[in-house]
């Protein structure tokens, strides 16, 4: 059940295929444009932070009032440390003890324990200079939340971040140092320079009462009494013209270039009234590269074990901005000043200490144990999470479809050991496939000792589910031919409210532009080998050849197409007596040929996994996915098993790296488009025809019998197509009806577009590209009609048979010619 999914996601323009063994071989620019794009469609902005604390950590809104009326300050040696910062990392020593300091107070004045020098409050802190590695990303976070503790010389799994913690420094152009008020700060004892500090300008509307010339009054410092904050913008406050606010509003700075840094997920810092609740919005700017960043941890969070969401804190400076991130959207609270607002940050602080697993977003169905478990053998803190999921279980209050081999019932309760990990998403907003390998809990409570596939992902709900597709050609196709579909023993699908996701319970102004419904779903059949592990090449040549003949069925008589042709999707099925069968595999993407089309479903979605995804979806021409699509997917199945297998009986593998001849293939759209259109040119098909032949040899027949025959086939029918594209644009730049002599070449009218020609057919390039000339092309039309119900060519082979008296009566007049 390995899936790598569609080009659902940005995010595949610069991470590679994740899982599939290869690494990024891209610049961090095109993994941070990519998560950009995709973030910044689904981000929202000011939601209130008292409903955000109770939505993300489950924050009661009394128990975060109350917070909001206590007395509280920031500590003053601490302030003014972290307001002389000159460097990121001068930041985080005083921000640790200001948040100490502040959660203790909050604390003690609700009666609960505070937190010690080594209470459970941990924050693994290496300045952003240690590296986490996974998955073959390295990343450097600033801070994180951990569950347990973290030894010096160690680094964290990010399955052992609670929340994530990311620092700036970011000083408002002429801003002065905090003055740190000293009265009834008992906690410090030294004294404090003000010979050090420049004065501070303060804002009338801070001020409760006469200013003081040697401090800011108490009021900013506290919890109490709050005068209402200055909603002016950042641009206004650092003295930026009207135009220039203006221009960086709609993206650009004064330079004309993209804003980035500064155009941040919230343009007004939140009024301080906790009462008022000012409604979410979605902020269309270019989403800032602070946020970026965080959004790459977070991605890091929810790949790293089964995790629905995860929270994190981007501290500019004395700017919070509370943000949550999960497989739908980015929502923000609204942003505040903690030196001036305390009483907000503590509340922050509260929440993220007491949130459980589940408030921190782990899924509720990955356990320790087994539900069941006798309490006597449970030795691990069930209260913090499984740092890998290998060992752990799955477990779901859902009966499977059908017992296992061997197994006389179906248990209640469908339970599932963890064994591996297949696959991990490399994306955020997306569907997020993942695949792990696990063992079935039987009826007695042991477990099969033949392995599952068990995949989660978050499709489209609009989308029809994988098994009810499966079960539909179960009924419709011939029987023969159903040992080509995988066996699907279990499916489950929970909305985001059966989940808790905290946006369900923010309000949100969800539109079709900044957000989509998407639902969980899990799925478990048998488990299958990989394509590279077919054992043999003629064994490669059958699987493939099996489920390029059950995708035509299935689209002939099933009425349904695939969409998602990848070598993650071609399996082998090894049978007892070592014969092997291709089974077609991950059929979320498909779609019933006779529905209306949906085959780009948002600005920046495609169907496909992109290293194998056919031109023109690529390029974005065609607007629908055809038959034809699929068929490119699986010439280029080809190419790639030809560079990176090494097939072997018992322990075929595939290449650590990509080739340097389709590295590009793994890349942004624009360059896996432009690899591959010059793939059809054939100066550059000649030198990725000759590395083949030279260096894969045990491949030559491969490449001579079906790459070299399928590269002309398709490139002939591009070229056709592009042929008429033209005439149509000519004829149509004529203004007349269509006439024979209109333009030269022309046999019917074309006006305006190809697709709309009368008789055109653009799903098959006019008839240049169809599953009988792709068969055609490598000599397999004698094996057409392989199944029980066979399928009717008559139309196909006339034209065949035209085309040969067409050749033959050329060369006739050929030989008559030399004659004469």
């Amino acid at each position: 059940m390995s899936s790598r999914g569609r080009m659902d996601s940005p995010l595949k323009k610069g991470v590679g295929l994740g899982g599939g063994g290869y690494n990024s071989s891209l610049d961090i620019k095109s993994f941070t444009d990519a998560l950009t794009e995709e973030v910044g469609s689904y981000q929202h902005t000011n939601v209130d932070l008292l409903v955000f604390a109770e939505a993300v950590w489950g924050l009661q809104p009394s128990v975060g009032k109350q917070i909001l009326d206590m007395n509280l300050m920031l500590d003053s040696a601490a302030s003014l440390s972290f307001a002389k910062a000159r460097t990121e990392a001068e930041l985080h020593s005083p921000y640790k003890a200001l948040a100490k300091a502040l959660l203790n107070d909050v604390l003690r004045q609700l009666g609960e324990p505070v937190i010690e020098e080594k209470g459970s409050q941990r924050i693994w802190d290496k300045g952003g200079l240690k590296a986490i590695e996974a998955d073959g990303r390295v990343r450097k976070p600033d801070m994180l939340h951990t569950w347990t503790f973290v030894p010096h010389d160690r680094v964290p799994e990010w399955s052992n971040a609670k929340h994530i913690l990311e620092m700036k420094l970011k000083k408002t152009k002429g801003e002065p140092l905090l003055k740190v008020a000293l009265q009834g700060d008992t906690r410090i004892n030294q004294t404090f320079d003000e010979s050090k500090v420049r004065p501070r300008i303060l804002d009338p509307a801070m001020l409760s009462g006469p200013s003081s010339a040697g401090a800011v009054p108490t009021s900013t410092m506290t919890g109490a009494k709050r005068p209402r904050e200055d909603s002016t913008s950042e641009e206004q406050d650092s003295g930026t013209s009207s135009h220039a606010s203006k221009r960086a509003r709609n993206g650009l700075t004064e330079d004309g270039d993209s804003q980035s840094v500064d155009s941040d997920l919230q343009q007004h810092d939140e009024q301080s009234d906790p009462s008022s609740q000012p409604k979410a919005r979605r902020d269309n700017r270019k989403i800032s590269k602070n946020h970026i960043q965080v959004a790459g941890y977070a991605m890091e969070c929810l790949a790293a074990t089964s995790r629905h969401f995860v929270s994190a804190l981007l501290v500019e400076q004395w700017k919070v901005i509370p943000c949550v991130f999960d497989r739908h959207l980015v929502a923000c609270a609204s942003s505040f000043r903690f030196n001036t607002n305390p009483g907000k940050m503590a509340l922050v602080l509260y929440a993220m200490h007491k949130c459980d697993l589940l408030q921190a977003g782990y899924d509720p169905h990955l356990r320790n144990y087994p539900s069941d478990t006798d309490p006597k053998l449970i030795t691990k803190d069930e209260s913090i999470p499984l740092s890998n999921p290998l060992g752990g279980f799955f477990e779901f209050k859902k009966a499977a479809l059908s017992p296992v081999q061997g197994d006389k019932s179906i248990p209640p309760i469908t339970c599932f050991k963890i064994m591996g990990t297949i696959r991990k998403p490399d994306d955020l907003i997306s569907r997020a496939t993942t695949v792990y390998k696990v063992a079935r809990r039987l009826s007695d409570g042991s477990f099969s000792e033949e392995p599952s596939a068990l995949k989660f992902s978050w499709p489209l709900e609009k989308r029809v589910p994988e098994n009810e597709i499966v079960d539909h050609l179960k009924k419709v196709l011939p029987a023969r031919s159903l040992a080509h579909l995988p066996n699907i023993f279990f499916a489950i699908t929970l909305t985001p409210e059966e989940l808790n996701i905290p946006w369900t319970k923010m309000d949100l102004k969800l539109t079709k532009d900044n957000h989509q419904d998407r639902v969980f779903r899990g799925l478990a059949s048998p488990f299958y080998k990989k394509l590279w592990q077919a054992g043999s090449i003629e064994n490669f040549k059958k699987v493939w050849l099996d489920c390029l003949q059950f995708h035509y069925l299935a689209f002939r008589k099933g009425k349904v197409l695939h969409r998602d042709i990848s070598e993650h999707n071609l399996m082998v099925h090894e049978h007892p007596d070592g014969t092997v069968a291709g089974i077609l595999n991950d059929w979320d993407m498909a779609k019933f040929v006779d529905t209306a089309q949906d085959g780009v479903t948002a600005g920046h979605h495609r169907t496909g996994t992109p290293p194998f995804m056919a031109l023109d979806l690529i390029h974005g021409r065609d607007r629908v996915h055809h038959l034809r699509h699929d068929l490119e997917s699986f010439f280029y199945i080809l190419i790639w098993a030809v560079f990176h297998y090494k097939l072997h009986p018992t322990n075929g593998t595939k290449a650590a790296l990509p080739h340097e001849k389709v590295a590009n293939w793994l890349g942004t759209p624009d360059q896996i488009y432009a690899a591959k259109n010059g793939l059809m040119m054939s100066m550059e098909y000649h030198e990725v025809l000759q590395s083949m032949m030279r260096e894969r040899s045990e491949w030559v027949d491969v490449v001579k019998t079906w790459i070299e025959p399928l590269h002309k086939c398709i490139r002939d029918a591009r070229s056709g197509a592009l042929d008429d594209r033209t005439t149509a644009k000519l004829a149509q730049g004529t203004g007349r009806q269509g006439k024979k002599d209109d333009v030269q070449g022309v046999d019917k009218a074309k006006l305006g577009k190809v697709e709309e020609v009368a008789g055109y057919d653009d799903a098959t390039y006019g008839g240049r590209l169809t599953y009988f000339k792709f068969m055609k092309a490598i000599g397999m039309t004698k094996t057409l009609e392989t199944w029980d119900d066979a399928i009717d060519f008559k139309e196909d082979k006339a034209i065949l048979r035209a085309e040969k008296k067409e050749k033959l009566r050329k060369l006739l007049e050929t030989d008559a010619s030399d004659t004469d």
